[in-house]
């Protein structure tokens, strides 16, 4: 026959079980604080936000909801690859499916996304796999980039126009500079007794500027060929740059009398 608790066993016990209900619900409040703070978090964060399920949205923060232009009710419970570009829809795909399986996947990648009414947007993507509710789903953020990649492309082209520009400029100063050496050259070579010391280092000068002008001109044909700037670094003679430029000045001072 079992025997029978003690009054102050059963008082002991008693303790024991409030001291327990007060430990569980010391814990509630802890785990609800956490859980407001982190809805906070989600709720007031720049990123979209987001968990994809069986291909379907499963939760969508205020961000996420906006970027794609959608009423945030509406998201819920819809085929995550509606919001994809259809040109985009196997690099998504493929990269989900890898995360899923624990396999190696890009730590973030940048696709097409569609809003609702249509509209292509660019989407910065990170995505992680998670547990929702017991099963594995995809934790992702997404950031639109969709003006960034605008400035993006209208610097492309600005920069393949200067580069035609400067194609076509270098082209039409090459032909001239070089009729103006070989002339100088000829001048110099045939007639220095007509032309006299004077004439003589005018024509020098003239030869000397035309030089560095084709150096100019090639390495502007040569910059729109590459489409970038090529760093050649190198000494160079302050001597010789003053000396060139007291030079040029000493020749336009004089022509100005």
């Amino acid at each position: 026959m079992a025997r029978k608790p003690t009054y102050e066993e059963l008082e002991q016990r008693v303790k024991e079980l409030e001291k327990e209900a007060l430990e569980h619900k010391r814990v509630e409040e802890v785990l609800r604080e956490s859980e407001e703070k982190y809805s906070k978090l989600v709720e007031n964060s720049l990123t979209g936000i987001y968990i994809d399920q069986d291909e379907k949205i499963v939760f969508a923060n205020n961000r996420f909801a906006d970027i794609y232009r959608y009423p945030r009710e509406e998201l819920i419970g819809i085929e995550s690859w509606r919001l994809v570009h259809p040109e985009d829809r196997s690099l998504t795909d493929k990269t989900r499916a890898r995360r899923l399986k624990g396999e190696e996947a890009p730590p973030e990648y940048e696709a097409r996304g569609l809003t609702k009414n249509g509209e292509t947007i660019w989407i910065k993507r990170r995505n992680t796999s998670i547990e929702y509710k017991g099963r594995p789903a995809i934790l992702g953020n997404a950031v639109n980039i969709t003006e960034q990649k605008q400035a993006e492309e209208q610097l492309r082209k600005i920069n393949e126009e200067l580069k035609n520009f400067v194609h076509v400029v270098s082209h039409d100063l090459k032909t001239p500079i070089i009729s103006i050496q070989g002339f100088s050259s000829r001048l110099l070579k045939n007639y220095q007794e007509k032309l006299g010391e004077k004439g003589r280092v005018y024509l020098e000068h003239i030869k000397t500027s035309g030089r560095r002008m084709e150096v100019l001109v090639s390495d502007l044909l040569t910059l729109s060929k590459i489409g970038r700037v090529v760093s050649d670094l190198k000494d160079i003679s302050s001597h010789e740059i003053v000396k060139n430029l007291t030079s040029d000045l000493q020749d336009r001072v004089k022509e100005k009398g």
